[in-house]
């Protein structure tokens, strides 16, 4: 059964263009999980350092982030058939945590907050930052 509330994890550096435009798809998914803890350990090793792409006939440039943000989805703003089951990540070994898929773009009237996270330790345990309602 689907969750009422999904979180997405991502960068710091794309919360500006999810407030304004939501979530959209990458290859037509959009991934999520059932609570912040979840997504952070699926995504946040990789969120944390990353390239930045430029201009085309630009090099990408290699960015360490100092934080996360995490949203959360209300899943009955979105057309639930939408949803499946994710396969991208094992059960076992995340502790039993549930991906989700979505297929498409998910608007921006569904994200209802957003959670900044830092690492306690580089790429240890998280910590919860500020938590800002999303209007």
């Amino acid at each position: 059964m689907l969750p009422r509330y999904l979180y997405h994890a991502t960068a710091v550096c794309n919360q500006e263009g999810i407030e304004r435009e939501g979530l959209l798809s990458a290859f037509g998914e959009v991934y999520a999980s059932e609570s912040e803890n979840d997504c952070l350990a699926f995504m946040g090793f990789r969120l944390m350092s990353h390239f930045h792409m430029g201009k085309k006939g630009e090099e990408p440039v290699f960015v360490k982030h100092d934080r996360l943000v995490v949203f959360q989805i209300d899943t009955k703003v979105t057309d639930k058939s939408k949803w499946e089951v994710g396969t991208d990540h094992s059960p076992a070994f995340f502790g039993n945590a549930t991906s989700w898929v979505h297929r498409g773009s998910i608007a921006r009237e569904a994200l209802v907050r957003v959670i900044e996270f830092a690492p306690k330790q580089e790429l240890a345990d998280w910590k919860t930052g500020l938590e800002v309602k999303i209007q």
